[in-house]
Parts: C-alpha cells; structure tokens; sequence
C-alpha cells in the first residue's frame, strides 16, 4: 500500500491545487485593498461677504460744555437738570445790573443824539450850519452807537444760551455763588443723532467707502445699522490704520453717547467664490493639496487659498465649480489611485 501509485498521484494533487490557490487569493485581497472608500462634495459657487468686527465708541451728533465768558454771581439758573432745551433758550444769568444801568444812559444819551442829528439835518439843508458841524454831531451819534453794541456785548457774557437743541447735564453750580470766567456750569448733548466712530487698518481701508451701510451692537440692544459720511483724510502713523465715522438717527434716544459699541464692517465681497471644508485641504512644505474625484480615480491637485474661517477656506486657484472634492477617507488614498463612492455630501456653508 504504501508503494501504491495511486495514493501517490492524489498526494501529488492535492498539493498543486493548494500551492495554485494560495496566489488566487493574494491577488483579490490586495484588489480589495487598493480600492478605497471615500466621502465626497460636489464644489460649488457661494456668495460670500468677509466681515470683521472691531471696537468703536459712540459719539454724540453736538456736545459742549457751557461755560461764561465774565465773571459775578449767579443770579438765575433757568434750565432743570437732565430735561431737553430748544437752541437759543436762556440757562443762566451772572447779575449785571451795572452794565443795564450803563445802558439805560446810553440809550437815552442816543435818543437824545438821534433828535440832534436829525435836526441838524434839516438846518444843513437850509445852509444853517457847514458839513463839518454836521459830520461832527453824524460821528458822535456813531460813537454812542458802537458804545451801545459793546455794552450789550458785554452783557451777553453774563448770560448762557443754549448753542444747539439738546439735554442739559448736571449743573456744577448754585444761585448766589460766585463764579470766575470759564467755569463750568453744565454740559450740552444732542444724541437725536449718534456717530459711530471706529479705525481699521490700512490694507482695508480702500475697502470702505462714503456712503457705505456698517451695523453695530450695544450692550442691552440689538444690531443697528449706520451709513458711513466721513472719513480721516490719512492713516494714523502710529497705528497704521484710519479713523472712519457713521451716522445713524437715534430717533427714540436709548442709545447713550460714550456707549462702546461693536463694530461689523464688510471689507470684501464675492459673488462667485468657491469654498471648501478645512478637513479637506492637505498642507505640504510647499502649499496646499486637495483630492478630486472623476471617473473612479482620484486624483491630487495643487490649489492656492485665500480667506480661512472656522471651517471652510476660500479657494482662489487649483479648483472650480462642478469639481467632485473628496472630504473624507483621505489618509487611505493616493494620486492616480481607484477609489469608490460611500457618501456625497452636502455642507451648510453659514459664514
């Protein structure tokens, strides 16, 4: 038995089909292997407005701090704290019966002289008295008036009038004291309209322009919108960036001058730019990489990015609309090689 040729030649048999088998299942497993499996998004064309937010100050549309020009007592003050007063009204008065007894005089010394001149008048005219006499008594009719407007010049430093419509501040002051020359009796606002007043830097400030529309946030208070009018006439050089204000119609007035306030401006617009997820993006010591997938291969591309946000990145070269960009299930992938579809997916793109 153990010299049979049969048993030999089922031996023999067995161990060619177990040695031609072996490569069969060899070459399908690495088939498997080199096929990977990936998830992929169909490149798209996004609206896409670059915004910075910045600090800015609130300032208000008029604001003075009222003081007198003379000396003395106070003897009226004419204005309630915190309460709104109308352009020309009267706030305060410093005593100055002197200058309005001075006054009464000279205005009666003018009466006197307006008579004198017009009666001269008429006896010039019939050739009563020469034209000397009677530019004589025309120049000292002149001279009472000019000292008249002085006085009244100077009658006008003891009081204080509103300059524009606004709210008074607190008042520093009492009746009966006195005060010196420059002393401040209360502040002046006019908040019925607000300049909001932010800088940026120089590589953005070609991006804004008169006219423009910025929003901003207050504490306590939803986004406003405000309208650029105005502008720094150059570039602050010791920060390098240039001073801008807005305006914006603080109709209902609950937005205080002096509020600091966030600023949102808008310094680039696209209309047809092409965005990608981070995740996607291979970095190299020389750039950037992406794989796009077509006709069952994937293949690597080269690209050149711009603006990066949280979790996508704006691509300017190396990728268009339509592209099929792999996302995930890069690390098992290389260029040229077969790759097969799990999942396309689609990304909200909310900047």
């Amino acid at each position: 038995m153990k010299n049979n040729p049969f048993y030999a030649l089922v031996i023999a048999v067995m161990l060619f089909s177990s040695c031609s088998s072996e490569p069969e299942k060899e070459v399908s497993t690495t088939a498997v292997k080199s096929s990977a499996t990936i998830d992929v998004t169909v490149v798209k064309a996004q609206s896409f407005a670059n915004e910075m937010t910045i600090s800015g100050t609130i300032l208000p549309n008029e604001s003075v701090q009222l003081t007198t020009e003379a000396a003395g007592i106070v003897s009226d003050i004419l204005f309630n704290e915190a309460s709104s007063v109308k352009k020309g009204q009267l706030l305060l008065v410093l005593e100055h019966d002197d200058l309005k007894a001075e006054l009464a005089l000279l205005e009666t010394q003018l009466k006197f002289a307006n008579k004198n001149k017009f009666r001269s008048q008429q006896i010039f005219d019939e050739k009563g008295i020469s034209e000397q006499e009677l530019d004589n008594i025309i120049l000292q009719n002149q001279e009472l008036e000019a000292r008249k407007q002085i006085l009244l010049a100077e009658i006008a430093k003891h009081k204080i009038v509103a300059p524009f419509s606004g709210i008074v501040g607190l008042r520093n002051i009492s009746v009966g004291a006195y005060i010196g020359a420059n002393t401040p009796i209360t502040s002046l606002v006019d908040q019925s309209v607000l300049k909001v007043e932010f800088s940026i830097g120089e590589e953005y400030a070609n991006q804004l322009k008169i006219g423009d529309s910025i929003s901003f946030l207050v504490a306590g208070k939803t986004n406003k919108k405000a309208l650029i009018y105005a502008k720094e006439a150059g570039v602050n050089t010791s920060n390098r960036s240039l001073l801008f204000r807005a305006k914006y119609a603080n109709n209902e007035e609950t937005i205080l001058a002096g509020s600091f306030s966030k600023v949102k401006v808008t310094v680039e617009r696209f209309d047809n730019a092409v965005f990608i997820p981070n995740q996607a993006i291979i970095p190299e010591l020389n750039g950037k990489k992406v794989f796009l997938y077509k006709n069952g291969v994937v293949h690597e591309t080269k690209i050149e990015s711009g603006i990066r946000k949280a979790n996508f990145t704006h691509i300017t070269d190396g990728i268009k609309t339509g592209d099929t960009l792999v996302t995930a299930g890069i690390l098992q992938i290389r260029d040229n090689a077969p790759a097969t579809i799990r999942e396309t997916k689609t990304f909200d793109y909310n900047f």
